[in-house]
């Protein structure tokens, strides 16, 4: 698996997405500067290291979508199957009003972009009635929240509590199905007039909850700094393999941010689980290099990891 993640363009028609997508990717699409041209993904790759990245261009979100106008609902489904969100906003044209309009479309769609899921985690048992750890961090009375669950329906579960949470919190984990995703706001036409003053608002309303990139499609400006943010935003990280007295891998595996040795060895072939010894890393996750590693040895970006089995 090279492949980091699919990272998608949403925006407002006329936004520069399609010319993104084919200074970021060389993918060749109609481009026209009359709205609507896209009516389908479009979708290309690009590098960023040795990683691959999918980029697909979302056709134009407008005013009403999540309640499925210009086909606003299947567009929500492709947003909620990305890894990372590009939000691609034009900065000749009032960039904050567009920004508002999409975060919109995409809160009434449940999917909150750059936002902590409250920290509440229910697991449902068969049986064993209902066993709530953390209580105290619960704002209000417990009899408030058992009933809340049983009125769900859930009567039989662990729930975790892991930091400070309300009733509207757990509300909003339960039966709802909200999709948390992580987002990069993207200035496009950063070569047109005013657009470096449009881009310094932006920054200053957004760059606490977002990365804000600015870039010109035309001047190609900005594209590496995107692909970075949109690794990043894809919570994985790159690993390479080692065969004893072999050379390193030059093409990365990509596995997930807190995978462990175990789920490098899975990713292999089984038998590097069940035959396994142990594991020689150098790299971030160890104090030195070559140090010997358990199974369960959590990895880190860039790590060699040579796995030994008997």
């Amino acid at each position: 698996h090279h492949g980091a993640g699919v990272a998608v363009l949403i925006g407002l028609t006329n936004a520069g997405k399609s010319a993104l997508l084919s200074a970021l990717t060389g993918a060749n699409i109609q481009i026209a500067d009359y709205p609507f041209t896209t009516t389908l993904p479009e979708i290309g790759a690009t590098k960023y290291e040795a990683s691959l990245l999918t980029i697909v261009e979302l056709p134009a979100i407008v005013e009403g979508a999540a309640e499925g106008k210009n086909n606003g609902r299947r567009i929500m489904g492709l947003i909620r199957n990305a890894h990372v969100i590009g939000l691609v906003v034009d900065l000749s044209q009032n960039p904050l009003e567009q920004i508002q309009l999409i975060l919109g479309e995409l809160n009434r769609s449940r999917i909150k972009v750059n936002e902590a899921p409250p920290p509440v985690r229910v697991i449902r048992t068969g049986n064993g009635g209902l066993q709530i750890f953390g209580s105290e961090l619960f704002d209000g009375p417990l009899d408030d929240l058992t009933s809340f669950l049983r009125e769900s329906g859930i009567i039989n579960a662990t729930v975790q509590l892991d930091g400070p949470i309300s009733l509207d919190d757990i509300a909003s984990v339960i039966g709802v199905n909200i999709s948390y995703k992580h987002g990069v706001i993207i200035g496009t036409k950063g070569d047109l007039q005013g657009s470096a003053e449009a881009f310094t608002l932006l920054q200053e309303k957004w760059s606490d909850r977002f990365p804000v990139i600015g870039v010109s499609a035309t001047k190609k400006a900005g594209l590496d700094e995107l692909r970075q943010a949109f690794f990043y935003g894809m919570k994985v990280i790159r690993v390479y393999t080692k065969e004893p007295s072999q050379p390193p891998s030059t093409i990365p595996l990509i596995l997930n941010e807190g995978d462990t040795v175990r789920d490098l060895a899975k990713m292999i072939h089984k038998s590097f689980v069940t035959n396994f010894r142990y594991a020689r890393i150098s790299g971030t996750s160890v104090k030195h290099e070559g140090s010997k590693v358990g199974i369960d040895h959590v990895l880190h970006d860039k790590d060699l990891v040579e796995i030994r089995t008997n």
